[in-house]
Formats: structure tokens, sequence, C-alpha cells
């Protein structure tokens, strides 16, 4: 992990991510970015959303069920319930 910069988080709980690793990873306006952090090490880690299942976790072969991702081998065991 590299230091990048030191910035201050404004009275709304906001940050500014510096245009240098926005790019380097790819990230552009609206990317959803998942949030993990760890309260023993204060570390806190932004990842890109990747959609997945949301009973089997798989993000191969997804479709949409009222804003919910699910795989279609899920879908088709659901179905023969």
């Amino acid at each position: 992990m590299v230091k990048v910069d030191t910035r201050l988080i404004d009275e709304l709980g906001r940050i500014v991510l510096p245009v240098e690793v926005r790019e380097a990873l790819g990230w552009k306006k609206r990317t959803e970015l998942d949030i993990f952090y760890d309260r023993n090490t204060q570390e806190l880690c932004l990842k890109a959303h990747v959609k997945s299942c949301v009973h089997c976790g798989s993000s191969k072969d997804l479709m949409d069920f009222h804003g919910t991702a699910i795989c279609r081998v899920c879908q088709k065991e659901i179905a023969k319930l």
C-alpha cells in the first residue's frame, strides 16, 4: 500500500480522492465502491463494486430481479422449488 496524500474530512463526512488515484484505478464518476474497515488497525479499504449473486456470490451470468442480482444457476434452483 502506498501513501498518496493527506486529506481532511469535511463537515458532511466526505473526503475527495485524488485524481491520480482515481485514474490509476480506472474509477470514473458514479463508480460504485464497496467500503471495508478494520477496527483493530483502523484501516479503511475501498474497492470497486463487483455485482454478484445475492445467494451464492457468483459474478457470472447475472440477471436483475427487482433490483437484486441473481445468477442463472440460482434462478433455476429457485424455480424448482
